[in-house]
C-alpha cells in the first residue's frame, strides 16, 4: 500500500510524466489539474491499508496461541523467494511500449522520483512478504499470505497489460507478463501449502496414515539448488557480451557496448562458485562466498542495461539477445543468493554457536572496509575529459542502482564475518574481494569508450578496500587453522 500511494502521488507531482494509461493518457505537455477521481483513488488505497492492518492484527492474535502440530512441516521458503524475485523483476521492467509521444513508459531504474521510490517499495515487498508468509508456523497464514501476494502482484501488473491490449498506440512488453505468470505460480504455491496442511490435519486425526515428519529442505539440497542457479547465472552473464545488445533497423551498425564487458569477470566469478557449490567437498566453503559475490552480476548487468534502456526510446530500436541474457543472469543471481542465504540459516540450526564471539581485529577491518566501500562503489571509477562516470554520490543514473547494491553488500558481509566462524568469515571476505575485483576490472575493460581515460578516486578506494578484504580473509583463515577440532564447528 505505501508503494502504491507513492505511485499515485506521481499523478499530482507531474501528470505529464505519469505512465498510467489505465487511468488517463496525457494529450499535451501542459500539466492537467487533478479531478475527484484521484481523491477516490487515494481513499481506496487508504482503505486497503487499514484492511491490511486489521488482517495483520488478526493473524498475530491467531498465531499467539501454541500450535497443535505434531511435527515440523516443510515451508516453501526457497520457491516463494525465487518466484517472488521473478515477480519483482517483472514489476520493475517497463510496463508497456508506446507510440504516443505524450505517454512515456519507463522502467523502475529511469522513472521519476515518486514512481521510482514507490515501484521500488512494491518490488521489494513482493519477495519479502512471500518469504515471510511462506515461513509462517500456521499453514493457513502461509496459504493466505501467498494468495494475497499473488493477488497484489496481479493488481499491479494486470492494468497496464489490459491497457496495452485495448489501446492501438500501446504495445505489450514482457514485464507485466512475467509478473502475472509469477503471480499464478505464487497462488498455486499457496494452494499447495493449504492442501499439505489439510493432509497433515487428516494425519493427526488418523495417526496410522501419517507419512512421517517433514522438515525444512536440507543444506545439501539448498547448496545444489544455489549452485545450479549460480552456474546458470554465470553462463548467461558470460554469453551476454558476446551477443548483440540492441536490435537496430536494417542498415545501422550496432555501437560497441563497453558497459557489457564487466559481465565477463562477474559471470566467471559466480559460475566458479556455482561449480564449487555443486561439489560436495567444497560446497560448505563456497556458500558464504556466493552469499555476497552474487551481487557482482546485478551490479554489472544494470550498467549494461543502462545504455540499452536509453537506446530503446528511439524509434525502431529494441533490446537485443545480449540485453535479455544480462537480465536473465541478474534474476538467476538473485535467486542463487537467496538460496545461499537460506542454506546458511539451515546450516546454523545444526551448529552450536554459543561459543562464538566478535572477532575484534576483524571488526576493525570491517569498519575500515565499510568506509572505503563508500568510495569504491559510491565514487566514479574513471576520469576522462568530457565524460562523467556513474556513481552514487555524484552522477546518479540507472547504473548507480547496481553500485548501491555493491556498496551495501561488502560492508554487510564483513560485519557478519566478524561474528562468524573462522572458515565462514574467510569465505565471506573472499567473496567480497571478488565483488570488488569485478568493480575494479571495469576500468581496463571499458577504457576504450573515451580517450585519455584514467583512474579516479573510486578506483584507488577500491584498491585499498581490496587489500583490506584480503587481509581480513587471511586473518580469519589463520583463526580457522588454529581452531581445535572439537568445540566450534568451522
Amino acid at each position: 500500500m505505501p508503494g502504491r500511494l507513492l505511485l499515485d502521488a506521481q499523478i499530482v507531482a507531474d501528470p505529464t510524466r505519469t505512465a498510467r494509461p489505465e487511468l488517463f493518457v496525457p494529450t499535451s505537455l501542459v500539466p492537467p489539474g487533478t479531478a475527484p477521481g484521484w481523491g477516490l483513488l487515494l481513499v481506496g488505497q487508504l482503505a486497503v491499508g487499514v484492511a491490511g492492518l486489521l488482517a495483520l492484527r488478526l493473524v498475530l492474535r491467531a498465531t499467539a496461541s501454541p500450535a497443535d502440530a505434531t511435527g515440523r512441516r516443510e515451508r516453501p521458503l526457497t520457491p516463494a523467494l525465487c518466484v517472488g524475485g521473478f515477480a519483482a523483476a517483472g514489476l520493475a521492467l517497463s510496463p508497456f511500449a508506446s507510440d504516443n509521444a505524450f505517454l512515456w513508459p519507463q522502467s523502475l531504474v529511469d522513472a521519476p522520483a515518486w514512481t521510482a521510490v514507490g515501484g521500488l517499495l512494491v518490488a521489494l515487498a513482493v519477495p519479502l512478504t512471500a518469504a515471510v508468509t511462506a515461513g509462517a508456523d500456521d499453514p493457513e497464514v502461509a496459504e493466505g499470505g501467498l494468495l494475497g501476494v499473488a493477488f497484489g502482484v496481479a493488481g499491479v501488473a494486470a492494468p497496464p497489460l489490459v491497457a496495452a491490449l485495448a489501446m492501438p498506440a500501446v504495445h505489450v512488453l514482457p514485464g507485466p507478463v512475467i509478473a502475472l505468470v509469477a503471480a499464478v505460480a505464487l497462488g498455486a504455491l499457496g494452494r499447495a501449502t493449504g492442501r499439505a496442511a489439510g493432509r497433515s490435519a487428516s494425519a493427526r486425526r488418523d495417526p496410522s496414515s501419517a507419512p512421517g515428519e517433514v522438515v525444512l529442505p536440507g543444506a545439501a539440497r539448498l547448496h545444489a539448488l544455489a549452485g545450479g542457479l549460480a552456474l546458470a547465472s554465470g553462463l548467461a552473464a558470460l554469453v551476454s557480451p558476446l551477443l548483440p545488445q540492441l536490435s537496430l533497423p536494417t542498415g545501422l551498425a550496432e555501437p560497441a557496448n563497453y558497459a557489457a564487458r564487466p559481465l565477463l569477470p562477474a559471470g566467471a566469478l559466480v559460475a566458479a562458485l556455482g561449480v564449487a557449490l555443486l561439489v560436495r567437498s567444497t560446497s560448505a566453503a563456497a556458500r558464504p562466498a556466493l552469499a555476497v559475490a552474487w551481487t557482482a552480476v546485478p551490479l554489472t548487468a544494470v550498467a549494461a542495461l543502462d545504455g540499452v534502456l536509453t537506446a530503446t526510446d528511439l524509434p525502431g530500436v529494441r533490446a537485443g539477445f545480449g540485453a535479455w541474457a544480462a537480465g536473465l543472469a541478474a534474476l538467476l543471481a538473485v535467486a542463487a543468493g537467496c538460496c545461499a542465504a537460506l542454506a546458511g540459516g539451515v546450516e546454523r540450526d545444526d551448529v552450536d554457536l554459543t561459543a562464538l564471539s566478535v572477532h575484534r581485529p576483524l571488526l576493525v577491518v570491517a569498519v575500515l572496509v565499510s568506509v572505503l566501500a563508500l568510495g569504491a562503489f559510491g565514487l566514479p571509477l574513471t576520469d576522462a575529459p568530457g565524460y562523467a562516470a556513474p556513481g552514487v554520490w555524484t552522477q546518479f543514473r540507472a547504473a548507480s542502482w547496481g553500485l548501491l547494491l555493491g556498496l551495501l553488500a561488502v560492508p554487510t558481509a564483513m560485519i557478519v564475518a566478524a561474528r562468524s566462524r573462522p572458515a565462514r568469515a574467510a569465505a565471506l571476505a573472499l567473496g567480497a574481494s571478488g565483488l570488488v575485483c569485478v568493480r575494479l576490472l571495469e576500468l581496463p575493460l571499458t577504457a576504450g569508450r573515451v580517450d585519455d581515460v584514467g583512474p579516479a578516486a573510486g578506483f584507488w578506494c577500491g584498491l585499498a578496500c581490496l587489500a583490506l578484504l584480503l587481509t581480513g580473509a587471511a586473518m580469519a583463515g589463520s583463526g580457522a587453522r588454529r581452531s581445535p577440532r572439537r568445540g566450534v564447528t568451522r
